[in-house]
């Protein structure tokens, strides 16, 4: 899954295209809920450590 913060039909690039007035509401309930978490193949340790500490303290709120 491609994940962009801001969805698609009300990026500004389509604002031509008047996209934002389309009603797409499970695109917009999943741009409210879906994370990306980084990953590549260069990551160490220090960073896979960062991101999992983060991602606990989100959860454990």
């Amino acid at each position: 899954m491609i994940y962009y913060p801001v969805p698609g039909h009300q990026q500004q690039m389509f604002a031509h295209y008047e996209t934002a007035k389309v009603s797409l509401p499970v695109t917009d309930w999943l741009t409210e809920r879906v994370i990306s978490l980084p990953i590549h193949t260069e990551m160490d340790k220090e960073q896979l450590n960062f991101i999992t500490t983060k991602v606990l303290e989100y959860i454990n709120k």
